[in-house]
């Protein structure tokens, strides 16, 4: 998401709420599926959390764009409503941006356990991971 950012009018900003907090949810739904694959990390592969990890950067730079479009329509002279439907989208923009990174940093830790991570190591280290307990045994090991 590189390009120029498009300035809207203020009567936008309820489109623009209405965004983000489908974003949220979808947010919300994708970290507790996240979270199941917690413990199975080996059934993802890294393509997935390559995937995942571009959406969720796409996300971060989204709330950047609406913090700047949020800096515009305060300069403007907003009445009162205006400017409590502007700080609730602050809000919720702010809301969006920790729920994405919560995913992204989620992915980055279910990367250590893919099936791609598994595969690339030795049966040594492997064996070393699991007795250790840094990588569950995929079938009923403790």
């Amino acid at each position: 998401m590189t390009e120029k950012q498009n300035w809207y009018p203020i009567d936008k900003l309820l489109m623009f709420e209405s965004m983000v907090l489908e974003s949220i949810n979808n947010t919300l739904e994708q970290y507790a599926l996240f979270m199941e694959a917690k413990e199975k990390p080996h059934m993802l592969d890294d393509s997935i959390i390559d995937r995942g990890v571009r959406v969720y950067q796409d996300q971060m730079e989204e709330t950047t764009w609406h913090e700047r479009q949020i800096a515009r329509w305060r300069q403007q002279g907003l009445n009162e409503w205006q400017r409590v439907q502007v700080d609730k989208f602050e809000a919720d923009n702010n809301r969006f941006r920790d729920e994405s990174k919560k995913v992204l940093e989620l992915l980055e830790e279910l990367r250590k356990g893919t099936i791609n991570r598994i595969i690339g190591m030795s049966d040594e280290e492997l064996g070393l991971n699991v007795l250790l307990g840094k990588i569950k045994p995929p079938f009923g090991g403790k």
